[in-house]
């Protein structure tokens, strides 16, 4: 059964921010720089390796928030990066997967939302450097991902403690991590998504006709990704638009309205709602894929990645979040 949500969290909502003139120049700079430096790259069909280099040296440049504390540890065996605030004792725990189409990325890459959902939240983020493809396709990540959730619950976290959260490829490793776990553990508290990738198909409408708007991913990148991923179409966990998806955790999404996997976005906020999973989807007029990376330069962005740590916050306080705080900053 449901649970009862305000009336307005079933609806989609087209965020428009009147941020003013500069925030507007701001913007379309930035859209034109990630054109170059990540559909340009991209577009040259380097290998994974030096494109993953010139990935890390651009979100190099995107910093973490200040008030927190960064230290590297091991769990289930991988490498994970625990992102902790400063201000507070964490009584919960946010596991978060980073995007890059499964072969790019790492948990330094996304330091300015994590960072951040740490000092919201109060809550330590744990983020998995989980193994990349082509080196390591497919099931590694998945299998590394599953052994961090069952080691946070050994060391003691009841399920209620435990959120989880990712960005495009990484949203598509949520949902199967959720899918997974779901028949022999309790379900997380919440369950944030940036952007996902729900459809290994590459079906989504919007994979086409959005191809020229996002300045950031294409569909012949998602090709090459998926296809270094070795993704495996009998695995049931991967194609959560195919799966009842029955007591999964209330979801948030966030798209943007020019990126290629906005359909992936709004077919899963329907297939959860065919299964009566609360869900809200927050569409961003002008914005690109995984537009909230650029929280420490668009005000935005960083609005985006605050009502995110509200949600989440308030699902792992265990009550559910208000009409303001979903709402909150929106025009």
């Amino acid at each position: 059964m449901a649970q009862q949500q305000p009336d307005n969290y079933y609806l989609n909502q087209l965020y428009r921010y009147q941020a003013g003139r500069l925030e507007d120049i701001k913007r379309a700079a930035l859209a034109m720089a990630i054109q170059v430096a990540f559909r340009g790259v991209g577009s040259l069909n380097f290998g994974f390796d030096l494109q993953r280099k010139a990935f890390d040296q651009i979100t190099s440049k995107l910093r973490p928030v200040s008030g927190v504390r960064i230290s590297q540890r091991r769990l289930g065996d991988t490498p994970v990066e625990w992102v902790q605030s400063l201000h507070c004792d964490p009584k919960g725990v946010i596991i978060y997967l980073h995007g890059g189409v499964f072969c790019l990325g790492s948990a330094k890459s996304h330091r300015s939302i994590t960072s951040r959902l740490a000092r919201m939240t109060g809550a330590s983020v744990a983020v998995v450097d989980y193994s990349l493809a082509p080196e390591n396709p497919y099931p590694k990540a998945i299998d590394e991902i599953l052994a961090v959730h069952q080691d946070l619950r050994r060391m003691g976290y009841l399920a209620r403690q435990i959120a989880v959260a990712g960005d495009s490829a990484g949203g598509m490793l949520s949902l199967a991590l959720c899918l997974r776990i779901r028949d022999e553990w309790e379900m997380p508290a919440a369950l944030a998504l940036l952007s996902p990738m729900t459809d290994g198909t590459l079906r989504g409408t919007t994979l086409r006709s959005k191809d020229d708007e996002d300045p950031m991913l294409s569909y012949d990148l998602l090709a090459r990704g998926l296809d270094a991923y070795q993704f495996n179409r009998a695995d049931w966990a991967h194609h959560p638009l195919e799966q009842n998806l029955r007591d999964l955790p209330p979801m948030l999404i966030q798209v943007g309205d020019r990126e290629v996997l906005l359909d992936d976005s709004m077919r899963l906020a329907e297939r959860a709602r065919l299964f009566e999973v609360p869900v809200r989807i927050e569409i961003y007029e002008n914005y690109w894929h995984d537009f909230q990376m650029n929280a420490d330069l668009l005000k935005t962005a960083e609005l985006a990645v605050e009502r995110l740590g509200a949600f989440l916050s308030a699902r792992m306080q265990g009550r559910q979040p208000t009409t303001e705080e979903l709402t909150a900053n929106a025009q």
